[in-house]
């Protein structure tokens, strides 16, 4: 808790600094946008001030309050018809959290708690990830800073994001519900995602769309308007396939019959509620994170079975002899070898290897695809797509940046299964497992999609990232169980 504000509300140094910045907000929009629009700007003016404070009081309610932030972020922009993404509210939320849970960690128990956790090697490897985005700024095969500056923000937000989750979810009560929210967040966005696909997309959605014919070709395909929900047509299903498959792993650690249906019910509304985006990478997350929990647990007979049926499953629906749905017949194609968009993104691959061996640091931040032909129009790579988070890395950051992006998934994944074998805590096995295991599935989709530092998927994996690393130093001193929120 923020001393100052908890005790004299507004009449402190804090709250004043608050109504301030509140002030200037609500005088800069209302005199950017049109006076229609005051209202509610009053009523968003009114909604950041008590964010704010209530984050500033009780930072891990700051902290749902940001996750559930990330999901909504891109609403405002599609109902007002806003120009810009509003997404600097988030990342300046994601400030204050941090700030609050230092502060609130200061002379307590956690504070000394929380030096081992810069000794962790995934906390290293994220550090030495950030530098090397410090670095980059030299890079001498981009002529100025503009795409740097923007890719600095993202990777500013995944730090904050790591170490704000850590300091805040400190016991395993903190930890269960800030995930109970995710998944619950995740299973609205399916709710509304359905809504779509029966319905109709609103008239916002559709202006979203008609925006531009860039835009409408991405989601206009196959003869279907391929739904996104309230976030995009990448990252909903790629985050669904997650949250279905961390529930299927948590119904399988369940021994309460009426919980374990209800984890399984929620798993398939969400995995069938994905394939109404259109996004046949995503077909490949659910299984292959399960294929991770059957390796995990591959002396289990009933693992080896559970495992032979979902693909029984799969196999099933590839072969029905149904072709008058769309969607089915779109999800179909994503286990067909003949897809000639997938041969375009090989041949492209291997064409432009011969730059990432003559550069290993990269042809600079922001230099590919739409970011390239925004900040640097001339560069060699501009008009590349990458199609692939992997790819991406390499072009931009060189293979010396990819090598460190793959060493630092690679110890959040060992990381996570240590600690499942190590511990004797079923509750924790089924947290390191579950969370392992969609972190293992996002990675996989990161060579096909740039996934990870999506909003909101760089939350999630940079929080389970967190709470991977917070789980294992809980397990070394069970006392710490002991501490509740306030």
């Amino acid at each position: 808790m923020v001393p100052g504000i908890s005790k004299y509300k507004l009449n402190s140094n804090a709250g004043i600094m608050a109504l301030a910045l509140t002030s200037i907000l609500m005088a800069w929009m209302a005199a950017r946008y049109e006076y229609s629009l005051v209202p509610l700007i009053v009523a968003g003016t009114a909604a950041v001030a008590f964010t704010v404070l209530a984050t500033l009081k009780n930072p891990f309610q700051g902290l749902l309050i940001n996750l559930a932030i990330c999901f909504f972020i891109f609403i405002p922009q599609r109902v007002l018809g806003l120009p810009y993404s509003i997404a600097v509210i988030w990342e300046l939320h994601l400030v204050i959290c941090s700030f609050a849970a230092m502060l609130s960690a200061k002379g307590t128990k956690q504070q000394a708690a929380n030096i081992g956790f810069f000794r962790n090697p995934v906390t290293i490897m994220m550090l030495v990830y950030f530098l090397y985005i410090l670095l980059q700024y030299f890079n001498p095969n981009v002529p100025n800073s503009q795409g740097w500056l923007y890719f600095m923000r993202r990777a500013i937000s995944f730090v904050f994001i790591f170490f704000s989750a850590y300091y805040i979810l400190n016991d395993l009560y903190k930890i269960r519900r800030f995930l109970q929210l995710m998944v619950a967040l995740i299973f609205l966005a399916t709710v509304y995602a359905y809504w779509q696909q029966m319905v109709g997309l609103p008239p916002w959605d559709v202006n979203y769309i008609n925006q531009s014919s860039l835009i409408y070709n991405l989601h206009v395909q196959w003869g279907l308007f391929r739904k996104f929900s309230f976030l995009d047509v990448v990252t909903f299903p790629m985050i669904s396939n997650v949250a279905a498959l961390i529930l299927v792993i948590f119904a399988l650690f369940e021994k309460r019959s009426t919980r374990l249906w209800l984890y399984l019910i929620a798993a398939l509304i969400m995995l069938v509620g994905a394939t109404f985006s259109g996004t046949r990478s995503a077909s490949y997350i659910f299984p292959a994170g399960l294929l991770l929990y059957t390796v995990v647990n591959i002396s289990k007979p009933k693992t080896i079975m559970i495992y032979a049926g979902v693909i029984a499953a799969i196999f099933l629906v590839i072969n029905l002899p149904i072709h008058r749905f769309n969607t089915l017949n779109r999800f179909r194609s994503s286990f067909t070898s003949d897809d000639a968009s997938l041969e375009v993104r090989n041949i492209n691959r291997a064409r432009i290897q011969p730059y990432i061996y003559e550069h290993p640091m990269g042809g600079g931040l922001m230099s590919t695809g739409a970011g390239g032909e925004k900040y640097y129009p001339s560069h060699p790579l501009a008009k590349f797509p990458p199609d692939s988070g992997l790819l991406a890395s390499a072009l931009e950051k060189g293979w010396i940046g990819l090598a460190i992006d793959l060493l630092f998934y690679l110890l959040i994944m060992i990381e996570g299964t240590r600690g499942y074998f190590h511990t004797r805590n079923e509750t924790y096995k089924k947290y390191y497992l579950a969370l392992t295991c969609g972190i293992f599935s996002l990675v996989l989709a990161e060579y096909a999609q740039v996934v990870i530092p999506q909003i909101p998927v760089c939350t999630f994996f940079m929080s389970t990232a967190a709470i991977i690393v917070r789980l294992r130093q809980l397990d070394k001193e069970p006392e710490t169980l002991l501490i509740k929120s306030k």
